[in-house]
């Protein structure tokens, strides 16, 4: 009786079957989430009184909250702050009929590493109640 031999046949469709997993595996969008850190920063937070939202666009992952406020010298920029996703204001109490363009609110967060109007909610204040909607902790608890 002759010993078994492996097929060369079938080690390279295994190799012909693991590149294409490999291949897919790379080609296909990755839905990784990133660090708040590496866009904001912890060490430069902001707070605006009378913030007048302009737009809000409730997408996930995140919701965007278009603001006008006043800086430092008392001229109206315009603001994009970015926040938790939708689900994470609804269970604040906040939504499309709590957050409604032409409302004036006080809101606070972190602003960009790279010096624009942009932002990340930290808390809101809505119809006169304080709303935490992300708690600060770089780690997440």
């Amino acid at each position: 009786m002759e010993p078994l031999k492996k097929s060369t046949g079938s080690m390279v469709w295994l190799g012909v079957v693991l590149a294409i997993a490999v291949v897919a595996g790379v080609a296909s969008p990755t839905h990784a989430h990133h660090s708040l850190s590496a866009q904001f920063d912890y060490d430069r937070p902001f707070k605006f009184e009378n913030a007048v939202l302009t737009k809000a666009m409730f997408i996930n992952p995140h919701v965007h909250l278009y603001f006008e406020v006043k800086n430092a010298k008392g001229e109206a920029e315009k603001w994009e702050i970015t926040t938790v996703g939708i689900r994470g204001l609804n269970d604040q109490g906040l939504g499309r009929d709590t957050l409604k363009p032409g409302t004036t609110y006080t809101i606070r967060g972190l602003r960009a590493h790279n010096g624009s109007t942009t932002g990340f909610l930290a808390e809101i204040i809505a119809n006169g109640k304080s709303h935490i909607v992300w708690s600060g902790d770089p780690l997440g608890r």
